[in-house]
C-alpha cells in the first residue's frame, strides 16, 4: 500500500490523536474519511453533469461535407436525426466532370462502350462520393454526441425529400428512388 503524507492544522491533529488513542488504528480511519470525501466528491460530479444534460436538452446544428453535401443534424440526448441535402449545382458540375474523364479514359484505354455506360458509371462514382460525405456525416454526428455524454448509437441518416435519393436499405449506398442501387443493384 502507498503511504501518503498529509501535513494538518494542529487542532485537527489533536482530534485525530485523540481518535487514534482510543481506535488504535489511524490508518482505518483516514482510509474511511478519505473513501467519505471521494464519494461526496463523485456525487457532486453527478450533479453537475445532471445540471448540464438538463440545461441542454437539444440543438441544432448544420455543416457542409466535400462541398456537394449539406448536413442539418437535430441532437438530442437520445441521439441524433440528420438530413442531407446535395447541392445541384455542385452535383451537376462534378458528374459533367466525371462523365468527361470516363469518356477520355474510353477513347484512351480502347474500351468501346456506349455512352449510357459512360454515363452509368459516372453516376456510380456520383454516388460514391455522396457516399463518402455521408460516411463523414456519420462520424461527425457521433463526434457531437459523444462530446456531450449522449447516446451516440443512434445517428440516423436521410435525404432531404427535394433530392430523388435514398438509402439502399441492403448497402447504405445513396441510390435513386425506386431506381435499382448502383451498387447492389437491389430496388429502394
Amino acid at each position: 500500500m502507498p503511504k501518503l503524507i498529509v501535513t494538518l492544522p494542529s487542532d485537527v491533529e489533536e482530534r485525530l490523536r485523540l481518535v487514534a488513542h482510543k481506535k488504535g488504528d489511524i490508518s482505518a480511519f483516514v482510509t474511511e474519511a478519505v473513501r467519505y470525501r471521494l464519494a461526496m466528491y463523485d456525487k457532486e460530479q453527478l450533479k453537475r453533469l445532471r445540471a448540464m444534460k438538463e440545461k441542454v436538452v437539444s440543438f441544432y446544428d448544420e455543416r457542409k461535407f466535400e462541398r456537394l453535401v449539406m448536413a442539418r443534424g437535430h441532437f438530442t440526448p437520445d441521439g441524433a436525426d440528420i438530413q442531407l441535402s446535395i447541392d445541384e449545382t455542385r452535383s451537376d458540375q462534378l458528374f459533367d466532370r466525371l462523365l468527361e474523364e470516363k469518356r477520355r479514359e474510353n477513347d484512351r484505354e480502347h474500351w468501346f462502350v456506349g455512352e449510357d455506360t459512360l454515363i452509368e458509371m459516372a453516376k456510380r462514382e456520383l454516388h460514391e462520393r455522396i457516399r463518402y460525405a455521408k460516411d463523414k456525416v456519420s462520424e461527425w454526428g457521433n463526434s457531437e454526441l459523444e462530446q456531450r455524454h449522449w447516446n451516440s448509437d443512434r445517428v440516423t441518416i436521410t435525404f432531404d425529400p427535394e433530392t430523388n435519393l435514398r438509402l439502399c436499405p441492403a448497402c447504405q449506398f445513396p441510390a435513386e428512388e425506386f431506381n435499382p442501387c448502383l451498387n447492389c443493384g437491389s430496388t429502394c
